[in-house]
């Protein structure tokens, strides 16, 4: 892959030119509910467009063999949506869950840099206060970042660059040129700022980008951001420049706005699109997201006593990786963590099917014999590195030794939506167990495997090594891009059990699973009639198989069950939605911040609703929340502005662990319904720092030699209290090791201006009487990030100047040395030392003598005039 310009800015100057001024936008749909901006623009609409239409270049650019290929005359004109491209060109072997999925990560890291703390407020990620030479480098480095995840192919974490890339990108139509003495604005008192951009600099094409609230403080004549919530603006220049909606309430160059958009979606499509000259239309593809399913993906031990198990596991994925050869489309990753006494992993993940099963065909079931092992720990390492939307199967005979991970674990399910299912050559009511060594067991020790694969909408399928063979075709089950979800119940009750599933007309391949002390079952149609369907027994697992065309409406199974036991029903639909929770975030720029794990209690919360494949004629009307032990709650779902995109206002966040479904109706009024494949959990536990709170640490991260770049690790963090009373915190963050960078460029403060003195002697109830300060410009193209003062007392600011960026000082005799401490934004760290200028001896010299003068010259005076009093009595 190469980077092929050395420069961001000069790309999108073509852009920059027609328009003065900044133009930023506000960051989400949930930002027009909020503002009432209907008719603007936001980042969500400008990367969503910019999305779409760099897929639509490629796929109208890329034949399919057996399709016919896509004319642009058939988009020409009309609104793009992820379904009307992927299934011309596809038809049904694409996955629109995924690419809704990638492409909402982008949005989302987009947004939440006007939403997170960090950046937020940081005027060189927007482009604010002048600062542009700082904001282009932050740029580069950026992309540079984004070239290594994907290459690393950590296709996750280069969404999340990419959006971030992309917000910059909308809002570098701001940037400036003159110096830091320009005047760039005059004063503007209205809500609509027509001309108040100086025109020396719209004469030379320069663009001004504004300042914003008070640091860093906007100099004389400097344009503001402008708005409502901008503080500067109060301030010559008086007023602002910011294109941020369609509104003078929020935009005082609202008249701009619908220019600003359209420059913003060019400046995005650009970027896409020399992207994807640099890593090719296949690595493109995965980025956005196009794909059959994300990932085949096996946790699998590997002791003595697997050998069946590890032979399933290969026939199975050879069906499935012959199976999608003869489609265009393949997994994003096939992915493998093998444990085994005592240990477990590496991660061995690929996206090339024939490595994957060279990997597979090494595995040799060896030694072993204890009994529990680390399953949890190998599962977990799994989540980490298995996309969202995917499912994990776990091959096994032995219960867990480490479920102190399992909160962990379910929060990865849950943030993730991974499904996980269990094969088991164990049973589990039996107290010893096939291995070497002949422990008396619980049990009940596979029960957090079972409550695992409940929450995740997985499944757990006890079988035997005769068994495992067959039972392992549910791996062939679920690999399909449009399985949902019908119907799920667990129960331990014992005698008859009658449950309800809706069919519609949108569902066909429906599958039964039912596992357990089931003595036996019938299945009936909506009309009464029994139905038999193909069974598959394999022990206490069977499948049922209802054939096609199935009856529309509500059909029932009646069970007779002697212990505990589940049931699912699943099928193939192309009518599914995805979800997400968020909180409304105020201010300057306000949205819905997407939370990425679970919701929490007592925090006002939004559901949000994306509906994939709905016909015209059909609509999803309700949502139900379900507590586990508790009564449903129906909230109404509201429409956006968006088709398909739904929200509602969820209130108070279930406590506990509940399920989530919607509901509708089709063309003929007939009840359409879908489930969450996964039950969800409100959090409980949230690490909380107001703004006066801050606390410091180091990590250091130890490699070993041989690690090469491209390299994907990952942090894990967690918090926990002191008493041990609440659950564990955590949170996790994968990471790509570069190449060792090295600073060619050092920081240079170049010549201090000193004012003011500190005079060599004084007390130290004086040194306060006294005042110095330093004006001193640094030459560092990251840009700097932060000051430290690392002795003495003091102030220090910093600002962009032309294409240094000038640092003042300011303290008291009492600190006349100290040494700042300067962090750029590659953390790289510089130190400048200063020094109060001291009174000279000469100018003490000549102050003595002045002195010496005066005082000889009252002296005189006063003795002459003593003489002539004297004089003057004496005559008399």
């Amino acid at each position: 892959m190469s980077f092929s310009f050395p420069m961001l800015l000069p790309l999108l100057l073509l852009w920059c030119l027609a328009l003065p001024g900044g133009h930023t936008f506000f960051p989400n749909f949930w930002s027009k509910v909020l503002s009432f901006t209907w008719g603007s623009y936001t980042h969500q609409d400008l990367t969503e467009e910019a999305v779409l239409n760099i897929t639509l270049q490629i796929l109208l650019e890329k034949k399919h063999p057996t399709r016919p290929p896509l004319r642009w005359e058939d988009f020409e004109g009309k609104t793009l949506t992820p379904d009307n491209i992927l299934l011309a060109y596809y038809g049904n072997e694409v996955s629109l869950r995924q690419y809704r999925t990638s492409m909402r990560q982008i949005v989302s890291a987009n947004a939440n840099m006007d939403f997170l703390n960090g950046t937020r407020n940081d005027p060189i990620r927007h482009f604010d206060s002048e600062r542009v030479r700082q904001g282009n480098s932050l740029l580069l480095r950026a992309r540079e970042e984004l070239l290594s995840y994907i290459k690393a192919k950590e296709y996750g974490g280069a969404r999340e660059i990419l959006g971030h890339i992309l917000h910059a990108l909308q809002e570098v139509g701001e940037i400036v040129g003159p110096p830091a003495s320009d005047q760039t604005c005059t004063d503007c008192t209205d809500m609509s700022c027509q001309n108040n951009i100086v025109s020396s600099i719209q004469k030379r094409h320069l663009l001004t980008s504004g300042y914003y609230g008070e640091t860093p403080e906007k100099p004389q004549g400097k344009c503001s951001h402008g708005g409502p919530f901008d503080y500067s603006k109060e301030f010559s220049a008086k007023g602002g420049i910011n294109k941020d909606t369609a509104t003078p309430l929020f935009s005082p160059h609202h008249f701009l706005h619908e220019q600003a958009a359209q420059l913003a979606l060019k400046a995005s499509i650009k970027f896409l699109t020399e992207l994807r000259r640099d890593i090719n239309d296949s690595n493109m593809l995965r980025l956005l997201g196009v794909s059959a399913f994300p990932a085949l993906s096996f946790v699998l031990d590997t002791t003595g006593s697997m050998g069946e198990e590890i032979t399933s596991a290969r026939l199975q994925s050879r069906h499935i990786i012959q199976r999608q050869r003869d489609t265009l489309l393949q997994p994003d990753y096939y992915i493998l963590v093998p444990f085994h006494d005592p240990g477990f992993g590496p991660v061995h993940k690929t996206s090339d099917p024939d490595e994957f099963l060279r990997i597979l065909d090494s595995l040799q079931a060896l030694g072993g014999g204890d009994e529990p092992e680390m399953c949890l720990s190998a599962l977990q390492l799994a989540l980490i590195n298995t996309p969202p939307h995917s499912e994990i199967l776990v091959f096994t005979d032995a219960s867990s030794k480490d479920a102190h991970l399992r909160s962990s674990v379910e929060a990865l399910i849950q943030e993730k939506k991974i499904k996980v299912s269990f094969l088991i050559t164990e049973d589990p009511s039996r107290t010893t167990v096939k291995r070497s060594k002949r422990e008396v067991l619980s049990p009940d020790r596979f029960d957090i495997y079972t409550d695992l694969a409940s929450t995740s909408g997985g499944q757990v399928v006890f079988t035997t090594n005769n068994d495992i063979g067959k039972a392992s075709e549910i791996i062939t089950d679920s690999a399909n891009f449009d399985v949902v979800t019908l119907f799920y119940k667990q129960s331990s009750t014992t005698g008859a059990s009658t449950y309800i599933f809706l069919v519609d007309e949108f569902m066909h391949n429906i599958t039964l699973f039912i596992n357990g002390e089931v003595i036996g079952f019938h299945i009936y149609d909506p009309k009464g009639h029994q139905e038999n369907g193909r069974r598959a027994s394999h022990g206490k697992f069977t499948r049922v198989f209802l054939q096609d065309p199935l009856e529309v409406g509500n059909w029932s199974i009646k069970l007779e069950t002697s212990g505990p036991h589940s049931i699912r029903i699943q099928g193939l639909s192309s009518l599914d939605f995805l979800y997400y929770f968020g909180t409304p975030v105020n201010g300057s720029h306000p949205g819905l911040h997407e939370l990425n794990n679970q919701p929490m209690p007592g925090v006002p919360t939004v559901l949000v609703v994306d509906v994939i494949g709905l016909p015209e004629s059909s609509n999803m009307s309700h949502v139900d929340l379900t507590p586990v032990n508790g009564k449903t709650r129906t909230l109404e779902l509201e429409p956006t502005n968006k088709k398909g995109l739904l929200v509602a206002q969820v209130g108070e966040i279930p406590i506990g662990e509940f399920s989530l479904g919607v509901s509708g109706t089709d063309g003929r009024g007939h009840k359409v319904k879908r489930e969450a494949p996964q039950h969800l959990r409100s959090a409980e536990c949230m690490l909380e720092m107001n703004s006066s709170d801050s606390q410091e640490l180091d990590i250091n991260i130890n490699m070993a030699d041989n690690v090469k770049p491209g390299t994907v690790i990952t942090l894990m963090v967690k918090a926990e209290e002191c008493e041990n009373i609440m659950p564990v915190c955590f949170t996790h963050l994968s990471l790509v090791v570069e190449e060792m960078y090295f600073l060619h460029s050092p920081s240079v403060c170049l010549q201090p201006s000193y004012f003011g003195t500190c005079p060599e002697s004084l007390l130290p109830n004086q040194c306060m009487d006294h005042r110095w300060s330093a004006h001193f410009l640094v030459s560092d193209a990251d840009g700097i990030k932060s000051i430290n003062i690392l002795n003495g007392s003091g102030s220090a600011s910093h600002g962009s100047d032309g294409e240094y960026e000038y640092v003042n000082f300011t303290s008291t005799c009492c600190t006349p040395q100290t040494e700042l401490l300067l962090m750029n934004y590659r953390d790289v760290a510089l130190n400048c030392s200063l020094q109060a200028p001291k009174a000279s001896s000469q100018t003490n010299s000549r102050h003595r003598y002045y002195l010496i003068i005066i005082l000889l010259s009252i002296m005189v005076v006063l003795v002459l005039g003593a003489y002539l009093l004297h004089r003057r009595r004496a005559e008399t």
